[in-house]
């Protein structure tokens, strides 16, 4: 996987302070952290956007 600001190299890493039974995938590189829950957030947001831009833009 790579990451999504820098394109560097992720790796996943459990981190208890985020949640004791999930793990959450980290840069090498920059230090950018996405779990599951920080994911889901992004593409809800993605799909509000797309769902609200004008119709113009989409022709």
């Amino acid at each position: 996987m790579t990451c999504g600001r820098c394109q560097g190299l992720m790796v996943d890493e459990w981190r208890p302070d985020f949640s004791p039974e999930t793990f959450v995938w980290r840069c090498i590189n920059c230090g950018s952290i996405v779990d599951p829950l920080i994911e889901q957030n992004r593409r809800t947001r993605m799909a509000e956007q797309l769902l609200l831009e004008p119709v113009e833009a989409l022709q």
